[in-house]
C-alpha cells in the first residue's frame, strides 16, 4: 500500500516539475525560427530547456515564408525573430490562400489490356516474326 502511496507522490511531482518547464512566450515576444517552429501553433511542443518542433513545419519553411514576404520578422544580431502574432496571422492567411496544387487534382487512368488484346498482340508479333523469316529465305536464295 505505501508503495501506491509513494507512486502518487512521484506522479504529482513529476507533473508539477513538467508545468514549470512549459515555456508559453507573450504574444508579441520575438522568437529565433529554432525555437518558433517549436510553438503549439505549429504543432510543437515548447519547452523552457528546448523544445519538440511539430510535424508539418521546419525552420525552412518559416525562412522561406520570410523570404516571400508572408511572415513578418525581424533580424537581431543575424537571426531572423518572429513573434506568435505573426505566426497566427501568417497561419490564418495560409488557410485562407487557395494553394496551388503541386499534383494534378485528377490522374488520368490509362485502361490496361484485355486478355484477348495481350493475344492479339502476341499472334500479330509472331506473325511478323514469321514473314520476316520468309522474305530473309527468299533473299538468300
Amino acid at each position: 500500500m505505501s508503495m501506491r502511496v509513494g507512486n502518487a507522490a512521484l506522479l504529482k511531482v513529476d507533473i508539477a516539475l513538467s508545468r514549470k518547464r512549459e515555456y508559453d512566450p507573450e504574444a508579441d515576444a520575438a522568437l529565433p525560427l529554432s525555437i518558433a517552429v517549436c510553438l503549439p501553433e505549429l504543432g510543437g511542443e515548447l519547452r523552457r530547456d528546448g523544445g519538440t518542433p511539430g510535424p508539418g513545419f521546419t525552420i525552412d519553411a518559416l525562412y522561406r515564408a520570410i523570404e516571400k514576404g508572408e511572415l513578418a520578422a525581424v533580424k537581431k544580431n543575424g537571426k531572423w525573430m518572429v513573434t506568435r502574432t505573426a505566426v497566427r496571422e501568417w497561419l490564418s492567411r495560409e488557410d485562407e490562400a487557395p494553394r496551388k496544387p503541386s499534383r494534378p487534382q485528377s490522374i488520368p487512368i490509362v485502361a490496361g489490356k484485355t486478355h484477348r488484346e495481350r493475344e492479339r498482340a502476341v499472334a500479330a508479333v509472331e506473325m511478323a516474326k514469321a514473314k520476316l523469316a520468309e522474305a530473309r529465305k527468299k533473299r538468300k536464295h
